[in-house]
């Protein structure tokens, strides 16, 4: 039973955040009608995790909530930073972690979103990492993209890594930076 993934709200949220792009470097071009202050950390779950952004990276604030975060390159979002990272949108989720269960495996993760061609997995104690196709949030995004859970305290975070349609596939920086993100988020001591 895997019920930490919001693919509705990611879905939603790429679908807000990409309604102004066009092709080509446009890519998120419409993310913010006016520049937002850059975000690089954001307390959820009630104050249980603290999440911090990769570097080149900010949380959209107005895709902020308790259990759902969305980031994007700080230039995109704010007007500030360089585009050193990717072009692309970063999704977290939040649940609760059931007491005692496994983390999920890739293989499961894998099953339960519809995803194919799993690859490049890493999988430790409390993260998995891993590549895969699959149904992406919004036609502007690639449906080849990165995945991760890991278990923060006594929550199962998730994340996905989406670049743009059109262009190469996000390669393998793209595990280094999910697990920059996990490795950055905190439980509250």
């Amino acid at each position: 039973m895997i019920t930490w993934i919001s693919k509705g709200g990611a879905a939603l949220c790429g679908l807000f955040l990409l309604s102004a792009c066009e092709e080509g470097d446009a890519f998120l071009a419409g993310l913010a009608p006016a520049p937002q202050e850059p975000t690089r950390q954001a307390t959820m779950a009630s104050g249980a995790v603290t999440i911090a952004a990769p570097q080149g990276y900010c949380i959209d604030n107005r895709a902020l909530g308790q259990r759902f975060a969305l980031m994007a390159r700080c230039d995109v979002i704010s007007g500030q930073g360089n585009a050193a990272a990717p072009l692309s949108i970063i999704t977290v989720s939040l649940s609760p972690a059931p007491e005692g269960a496994p983390l999920p495996t890739a293989q499961v993760t894998a099953a339960a979103l519809g995803l194919s061609n799993v690859q490049n997995t890493t999988q430790r104690r409390d993260t998995v990492i891993f590549r895969a196709d699959g149904p992406a949030p919004s036609q502007a995004l690639d449906g080849t993209h990165w995945r991760g859970t890991a278990l923060i305290g006594n929550q199962i975070m998730g994340v996905a890594l989406y670049g743009p349609a059109g262009r190469p596939p996000i390669g393998r920086e793209g595990r280094g930076i999910l697990a920059d993100l996990i490795a950055g988020t905190k439980t509250a001591e």
